[in-house]
């Protein structure tokens, strides 16, 4: 079946399946933009590759072999299957039913996330999303083998295109109450307090020991959590101190009663990162994803 296969011209798939349908050279020749005389060229090609007449004269024009009717449906299948996967390079996002996986951390899924959601209730009513924990270790390797589309996080990794979506500053999270209200601390209150670090890779540090380090500076972590949440929400009902990006600390304060504090200290502000891989890089579904994030802006 191969060997026959690599015999026959695929490109004169189209033009079987159109003759079959209209049995009619003119018309054939009309739908496919072709002069009668380059059909009937082609008609004789495909009665030679096929040892058949294919299409003969009858008492109302022309009528089909029993080799063309065998042909018939199978072909309609098989060009219908054909259109389909071609078409699978396309993106409805009206129609779509794709499933899309996001690595993220709370931090987008807070402030971002449901804006997103919005987004697709009205422009992608029926694609669904699948959203994964993303680490700095394993981004990479989650975008290559398909475990995730696309990564967004503060951690930037390396051979992945990636886009910025905005800058964030830091800022601290305490107990409401349970300082007096101001609006910083001391550089030595703040060093010696205990703190509560989000890791998503389990770790005691991040970026903010990284810079405090830079200034010969350490403060005491007591306690490390892989989720921003789960930090304030632990501060809130302790004296611990929770480092965190600016826009969510002060969403934090919507729903917890903590308050907002400036640093006493330079800690570099970072931008948050859509990364993906090579292989989506001009995937239609993913570019749309990628733009539709990038059209959120900042929260």
């Amino acid at each position: 079946m191969l060997t026959q296969l690599r015999k026959f011209d695929l490109n004169l798939l189209v033009t079987l399946d159109t003759l079959l349908r209209e049995r009619s050279v003119t018309r054939a020749a009309s739908d496919l933009f072709l002069s009668q005389s380059a059909m009937s060229h082609s008609l004789g090609r495909l009665r030679d590759m096929l040892g058949d007449p294919l299409l003969v004269r009858g008492p109302g024009g022309l009528a089909l072999t029993p080799l063309a009717e065998a042909l018939r449906e199978p072909l309609q299948q098989a060009m219908a299957s054909i259109e389909k996967v071609l078409g699978a390079a396309e993106f409805d996002p009206a129609r779509s039913t794709h499933v899309f996986a996001l690595g993220t951390t709370d931090y987008f899924d807070t402030l971002l996330l449901p804006r997103l959601i919005e987004r697709f209730r009205t422009e992608a009513p029926h694609v669904r999303l699948l959203l994964r924990n993303v680490t700095k270790e394993h981004v990479g390797d989650d975008l290559a083998t398909g475990q995730i589309d696309l990564g967004i996080s503060f951690a930037r990794k390396a051979a992945l295109h990636a886009r910025p979506l905005f800058t964030e500053t830091y800022s601290c999270v305490v107990r409401a109450g349970g300082r007096k209200r101001r609006k910083t601390f001391g550089l030595d209150e703040y060093l010696a307090a205990k703190h509560v670090v989000v890791s998503p890779s389990g770790t005691f540090t991040s970026v903010v020991d990284a810079s405090l380090a830079k200034q010969r500076l350490a403060r005491n972590v007591a306690l490390s959590t892989p989720r921003y949440l789960a930090a304030a929400e632990i501060v809130a009902r302790s004296d611990l101190v929770l480092t965190v990006q600016t826009r969510l600390a002060r969403r934090f304060v919507d729903y917890l009663p903590v308050q907002v504090l400036e640093l006493p200290v330079a800690i570099a502000a970072v931008p948050l990162l859509m990364q993906w891989a090579a292989r989506t890089d001009r995937d239609p579904a993913c570019a749309w994803l990628r733009q539709r994030i990038v059209q959120l802006g900042e929260p």
